[in-house]
């Protein structure tokens, strides 16, 4: 939004937004629940002018109320963001060395990953292979077969 001299800024939404973010009794983790909603807050303190800040914290909380979300957690997460952004805007530039770690989504992998970021390791959520699968070795079974090619050359017929 330009004033005169000043540039101004709220978060634009296309006509044609349609509000549909993830429910809160959707398949998805609680994880992933709350960060999508802590994103949203984070998006907001980023970008909005002071002017404009509060409008777009009822907007979201009014959005995510609608989708079954508790406004009590709606609270919590918009408290966290505001503790992150002042975080982030004090923060040092010196790198610190983080350590990361991949593991796969389930229930108890929640469990796991809270008490890792305890201890200053930072863990990645991700679909695919079992936390079994990754830990167990599989046997390979090694089948002694020799096979021969057999390769035409201008007639002549050599076995490799």
């Amino acid at each position: 939004m330009r004033t005169g001299n000043h540039v101004k800024f709220k978060v634009y939404r296309k006509p044609t937004n349609r509000e549909d973010y993830v429910h809160f009794f959707s398949g998805h983790s609680d994880r992933v629940k709350r960060g999508v909603v802590l994103g949203f807050f984070l998006r907001a303190l980023r970008i909005c002018s002071k002017e404009y800040l509060e409008e777009e914290i009822q907007h979201i909380i009014s959005s995510f109320t609608k989708l079954k979300y508790p406004k009590g957690l709606l609270l919590n997460l918009k408290k966290k963001a505001t503790i992150i952004r002042n975080k982030s805007k004090t923060a040092k530039t010196r790198k610190k060395d983080v350590r990361y770690i991949s593991i796969p989504n389930s229930k108890i992998a929640e469990t796991i990953a809270h008490q890792l970021e305890t201890t200053g390791i930072r863990v990645a959520l991700t679909s695919g292979r079992k936390l079994g699968e990754m830990v167990t070795q599989k046997k390979t079974q090694h089948n002694d077969i020799s096979v021969v090619y057999q390769v035409p050359c201008g007639g002549v017929t050599n076995h490799i």
